[in-house]
């Protein structure tokens, strides 16, 4: 995401790397692009991911207390409504997360997620990424 006028600027996903794999791919995007602060949900796998950018000595993302990103159920539908009022200042290009976006809303069980048979990755990443980016990066 630009800082200068809230472009997506690059997207970067797969399901077929190890944590430690994906920790290392990430740790060279961040060098590209002068040791850019890495933002990794410590969701499950995540965890994992933060624990070996952590043991590199990568720039990750952390809030003031020192904390990777862990999102849960409240704090989810702050971040997208956070998102949402930002929406007329993005310039959204990416047709897989414009895809998914369209699937993704506030379930019968009060949970922001995506319609059952369909992901909300990108979208997640996205919202995740405006809500850290309003903030101090360490």
């Amino acid at each position: 995401m630009s800082r200068d006028d809230c472009t997506l600027c690059a997207v970067w996903s797969t399901n077929l790397v190890k944590p430690h794999q994906q920790a290392e791919h990430f740790a060279e995007l961040s060098a590209q692009y002068g040791n850019a602060p890495i933002l990794c949900e410590e969701n499950k796998y995540g965890k994992a991911v933060n624990k070996a950018l952590t043991a590199m000595g990568a720039r990750c993302w952390r809030d003031e207390h020192g904390k990777t990103l862990f999102i849960f159920g409240a704090l989810k539908k702050v971040l997208y409504d956070h998102a949402a009022s930002m929406l007329p200042m993005l310039t959204l290009r990416d047709r897989l997360l414009l895809s998914q976006m369209r699937h993704v809303r506030e379930q019968p069980n009060g949970n922001i997620e995506a319609d059952e048979g369909h992901h909300d990755d990108h979208p997640d990443a996205l919202v995740f990424a405006l809500w850290c980016g309003r903030r101090q990066m360490t």
